[in-house]
């Protein structure tokens, strides 16, 4: 039985409101009322390590209103998969995207800085978005019981499954589209892998 409060809205929606909330509302912050300057929120590898806010505040602001409406896309069609996957968990969703938002940025910074580019720049949500595919993909794939001994009783499921091998075929196909964090987008993919197998 799915808990509801008195405006029948699902509880497990609340973190999906809440992170999207917040990504609106940097985003009415950053480009409407310019209360916040974005380039001292963007990732930039060559001064990560003295500025490491950054390691949080890239992930949350984006380059316009379509950036943001793309990533909140995101969130929607991750809400859709995980009501699939029969998850009931009312902060899975949230705890996904706190683990992420530093761990996805890490590994961004460690390749920029070591194989890449060392003076890179990137933001916005889409590495979490990316991060929890693949989390999701692997949920799909093999069940999850527990998320850091959390119960969360999410159960293999093969439609899930095939659907998100093909969101994650164009996944990939979209980061060769061009104006896109490739390293971005797929340091967000093996942080939700190492994420999935670790917890």
């Amino acid at each position: 039985m799915v808990k509801k409060n008195l405006d029948n809205i699902d509880l497990i929606d609340y973190q999906y409101l809440l992170i999207s909330s917040a990504l609106i509302a940097i985003w009415l912050m950053t480009d409407i009322f310019g209360l916040i300057e974005k380039n001292n929120w963007v990732f930039w590898s060559k001064i990560m390590q003295y500025e490491p806010h950054r390691f949080f505040t890239s992930t949350i602001i984006h380059a316009d209103a379509e950036h943001l409406l793309l990533n909140l896309g995101g969130i929607v069609v991750a809400r859709a998969i995980f009501k699939r996957l029969g998850m009931r968990n009312n902060y899975l969703f949230l705890l996904l995207t706190i683990f992420l938002i530093p761990s996805s940025t890490l590994l961004m910074w460690i390749w920029e800085r070591v194989v890449s580019n060392p003076n890179s720049a990137a933001l916005g949500f889409s590495g979490v978005i990316y991060g929890i595919d693949a989390f999701l993909l692997l949920c799909g794939i093999y069940g999850k019981n527990r998320f850091f001994g959390i119960p969360i009783n999410i159960y293999k499921n093969y439609q899930v499954q095939q659907s998100m091998i093909v969101l994650t075929i164009i996944g990939q196909i979209w980061n060769f589209s061009g104006g896109v964090s490739i390293v971005g987008h797929n340091s967000g993919f093996v942080a939700g892998i190492i994420l999935f197998l670790i917890s």
